[in-house]
């Protein structure tokens, strides 16, 4: 397909790096179309920025889904990164992607399903290591309550903006179901302990805090 040349490098890994790997996970056959491929650049940059999607996974006659993607070079980390805050005020994808899940009567977009995934090259791969989980799932613990228990805070020294990583392992200690894929003895985890904050009730999507 002449398309796949014009689609930017970690989009192009994705595609051709990432997906054989962890795309049977998410359903038998289907294709995956990169937002930029399908999309004027405009409506791509939106969907994009506001709505956090890279592509869509169309199922046959089953339907069709958003996907993040976020794919880096190694060294690999077992974790899904989130912008929180910006040095500069700017709203990030934390509060895009709790306002479009929480306020559901708006139908605003967000994608399905989070992936992130680490290469040795972008060009010639291979995967080294990918984790996939529902978005809803991990922005459910999008909350400060939730600090160094599903996840933690980090400060780019650099530029001042702020990420919340969302550990695999913490994420599973509390109940969210979370594939990983390639080598997952080679993706680094948490240097600290976590801090459980107590017991939760079965689904993450409409859990609540089980309190003494």
């Amino acid at each position: 397909m002449g398309w796949q040349n014009d689609l930017k490098l970690s989009s192009r890994a994705f595609l051709n790096h990432v997906w054989p790997s962890v795309g049977p996970s998410l359903g038998i056959g289907g294709n995956l179309l990169p937002v930029e491929s399908v999309t004027d650049s405009e409506m791509a940059r939106a969907l994009d920025q506001l709505a956090g999607i890279d592509a869509w996974h169309v199922l046959g006659d089953t339907g069709i889904r958003g996907i993040a993607a976020r794919v880096q070079k190694a060294p690999a980390y077992a974790s899904f990164t989130i912008r929180k805050e910006r040095s500069n005020g700017a709203e990030t994808e934390w509060a895009k992607r709790l306002r479009a899940i929480t306020q559901t009567e708006s139908g605003w977009l967000f994608p399905s399903i989070t992936i992130h995934a680490y290469v040795d090259d972008f060009d010639n791969g291979p995967l080294i290591y990918a984790c996939i989980a529902r978005t809803k799932d991990i922005f459910a613990f999008a909350d400060d309550e939730y600090i160094n228990d599903a996840w933690e805070p980090r400060v780019n020294r650099g530029d001042g903006n702020s990420f919340a990583v969302f550990w695999v392992d913490w994420l599973k200690a509390n109940g969210v179901i979370v594939k990983q894929f390639g080598d997952i003895n080679q993706a680094r985890g948490p240097r600290r302990q976590r801090i459980a904050r107590g017991a939760y009730s079965s689904s993450t999507e409409t859990r609540t805090r089980q309190r003494g």
